[in-house]
């Protein structure tokens, strides 16, 4: 099975925690933060951190880790991210479907090894540069499409079109009848 990461960015205050928080749930997910003030202990106000509420519907990582006193840097923020998505694969439930979607998949790629055991193995050696080289190649000034499943009236669309050009499809518009 492909593994992916889904990225939910957008300005100040437009809902990507909620939508963070949706997805993951649809999706069997957890969050990583990336915010550089959730990541502190104490400084609730203005940072706009999940709710005790929101944390207990989905696992959050890299949220109140921090005491304020402590130095920390970019380097720190990497191996706690890396540690948080290599315990997410490291626990990550095995079924009949998880295993043949991987075993197909990997023979679609000639592949004989599974591909999660390289995804793991690989993450665990990246280094700043690696994330760095990847996000300027394959990242940096691309146009990204999301497709966000469910019903209409349980997604507030104004925030989602705040975030860009939205598209409503209908199953008929998706599978012609």
């Amino acid at each position: 099975m492909k593994r992916e990461i889904i990225v939910i960015c957008g300005p100040t205050a437009v809902g990507k925690t909620k939508y963070a928080i949706e997805t993951a749930l649809h999706v069997g997910g957890e969050v990583v933060s990336c915010d550089s003030m959730q990541l502190y202990k104490y400084m609730d106000i203005g940072s706009a951190k999940p709710t005790p509420e929101e944390q207990a519907q989905v696992k959050h990582h890299l949220v109140d880790e921090i005491d304020p006193g402590e130095a920390f840097s970019v380097a720190r923020y990497q191996k706690l991210a890396k540690e948080a998505i290599i315990a997410r694969l490291r626990t990550e439930r095995v079924n009949k479907s998880s295993i043949l979607w991987n075993y197909v998949n990997a023979q679609d790629m000639n592949r004989t090894e599974d591909i999660r055991k390289l995804l793991y193995e690989k993450i665990q050696t990246m280094t700043l540069q690696d994330v760095i080289k990847f996000q300027q190649e394959w990242v940096k000034g691309r146009t990204y499409h999301y497709g966000i499943l469910g019903k209409k009236e349980d997604l507030d669309m104004e925030a989602l079109k705040k975030m860009g050009t939205v598209v409503e499809l209908t199953t008929e518009d998706i599978f012609g009848y």
